[in-house]
């Protein structure tokens, strides 16, 4: 059985920044049992550009000598006596920009043994869209992070746009019915009785005078004719008393 045959599973982990084109790659490659003799095991790498090895561990977290051939873009490991090793690498234009705040990638991992899965995550918030195999997208608002895993083996065609929260404020505001409740309820209150109350007020306050004006006239004119009647009578009695 060679080497490729008893790998178990393979673990694709992608930090990436598609703004600055940068990102690191971490391969864990776990084998069915433990290799007891030195053999060197060979891995792909992903498609990119100033593809640099940071480190190559074993299992136990043991430096592993390695060979990195930047043509073929592989990298050869040594083993022994260890049941896994873990491979990081920095790289470059791993996506490729489409329009401003589009990005795509293409990750092809039929040749790899095993089960294979990838988690990628992309500093900022992105609707994902996944062509060839399944994945699944999470949005983390707090830490401003999209994180992506996909399971299987094969060629999966990712497309990052830029997500936008446009959406959300038309939703929450239900202010249109507040405005139209008070424009109801101020009209009757500006247009009811007012108007009324001053047309009939000086109706009220112009009879009162011509009613009251007559009696206190009669009795005037009376006072009047009595004394003038008084006086003929003083005169009278005067002239009488002389003429006696």
């Amino acid at each position: 059985m060679s080497l490729s045959q008893q790998v178990s599973s393979i673990g694709i982990r992608i930090v990436y920044d598609p703004i600055a084109g940068a990102g690191v790659v971490t391969y864990n490659i776990v084998f069915s049992s433990v290799v007891a003799t030195p053999v060197n095991f060979t891995i792909g790498l992903l498609p990119g550009s100033n593809i640099t090895v940071l480190n190559v561990t074993s299992s136990d977290g043991t430096p592993l000598p390695y060979f990195h051939d930047q043509q073929a873009n592989v990298v050869a490991v040594l083993l022994n006596n260890t049941s896994g090793f873990t491979l990081t690498y920095s790289i470059r234009d791993l996506m490729t920009p489409l329009v401003p705040g589009s990005y795509s990638v293409t990750l092809d991992t039929s040749a790899m043994p095993g089960s294979v899965s990838v988690d990628i995550y992309v500093p900022g918030l992105y609707n994902v869209s996944c062509v060839g195999l399944p994945c699944s997208t999470r949005l983390d608002f707090s830490s401003n992070t999209t994180s992506i895993h996909v399971d299987g083996r094969g060629i999966l065609i990712l497309t990052l746009t830029v997500y936008t929260q446009g959406a959300a404020p038309p939703t929450t505001p239900p202010t249109t019915t507040s405005p139209a409740i008070t424009a109801t309820t101020t009209g009757p209150q500006t247009t009811a009785p007012a108007p009324t109350t001053p047309t009939q007020s000086p109706a009220a306050t112009t009879t009162p005078p011509t009613t009251q004006g007559g009696p206190l006239a009669t009795p005037a004119l009376v006072a009047i004719v009595l004394a003038v009647l008084v006086v003929l009578g003083v005169i009278g009695v005067v002239l009488a008393r002389k003429r006696a």
